[in-house]
């Protein structure tokens, strides 16, 4: 379904309306007031600098998170008009926006794979569609992510200049000021299996309940999955690794303590920095 269209009057819609209430939760039509049920999900988004693993760890979370969420990588509308570099690519956060609004109608959150950050997704009326929209970022250290840039094919256009810009974007990342903060997570040193790990727990710890249980073939599908890859599910030593790795705009501190930096919302101290990190975004 597209949340954009009314289904009773079949008329357009640029700022959707969502109303929670006795009845549940509706999209409303500013139109014509037609009510029509409305899952309200949130999103995860998992952004962070090129070369910081989030295409490869996609393709291991896609089947980790299969019984519960949908996984899709962001550079898969990059391309044609949605490339318009208008209003810091607006087509091509709001599409994505209704896209995973639209999944989410099957009762599956998305996972979003991608380059973005909270600037380039809260501000527009898709926002509504979501609750929240949840902001993993991940980061590795910077002569990690040179190293792993040059080393991308030459079709890939990764050259010194672009290289710099893309370390902007990083030191904006980890030092950013966001509304909502975003939760930060080091893969300098960790396998994409170990990176998985811990998306896989940051997802399911913030999924509604109607979405935390699985089909019975699933759950045994990643149950046996972890038995084979000799990951030792709830192992006290595996759960100090994972929280070792995550530091937390402030959402989840409880349990976590000591491994979690606070990067809420604050003034002026990222503004210059936003500005860069938005150029760099574009560029892809």
């Amino acid at each position: 379904m597209n949340p954009m269209i009314c289904a009773g009057c079949g008329r357009w819609t640029d700022e959707p309306l969502v109303e929670a209430g006795g009845a549940g939760t509706a999209l409303v039509c500013v139109v014509c007031g037609h009510r029509e049920p409305y899952r309200r999900l949130p999103l995860f988004s998992v952004p962070g600098p090129s070369g910081t693993g989030k295409s490869a760890v996609g393709r291991v979370v896609v089947e980790r998170l299969a019984d519960s969420c949908v996984v899709v990588e962001q550079d898969l509308l990059w391309g044609g008009a949605l490339r318009d570099p208008s209003g810091d690519s607006a087509a091509f956060r709001q599409t994505w926006l209704r896209l995973a609004a639209s999944i989410g109608q099957s009762g599956r959150p998305v996972v979003l794979c991608g380059t973005v950050a909270p600037p380039q997704f809260e501000p527009w009326p898709e926002r509504v569609l979501f609750d929240p929209i949840h902001y993993l970022a991940l980061t590795c250290d910077d002569d990690v992510l040179r190293a792993r840039l040059r080393a991308r094919p030459a079709w890939r256009g990764w050259d010194e200049a672009r290289i710099d810009e893309m370390l902007e974007f990083a030191e904006w990342i980890r030092t950013a000021r966001t509304d909502p903060p975003m939760t930060l997570l080091d893969t300098t040193t960790h396998s994409v299996d170990e990176t998985a790990d811990v998306i896989e727990e940051w997802v399911r710890t913030r999924l509604p309940p109607g979405c935390r249980e699985g089909h019975p073939r699933d759950t045994e599908r990643r149950e046996g999955h972890l038995r084979d890859t000799g990951r030792r599910e709830g192992h006290p030593q595996d759960t100090e690794r994972r929280e070792g790795h995550l530091r937390d705009g402030g959402h989840d501190g409880e349990g976590r303590e000591g491994h979690l930096r606070d990067v809420s919302p604050g003034s002026g101290a990222g503004d210059d920095r936003q500005l860069g990190a938005e150029r760099v975004v574009k560029r892809r």
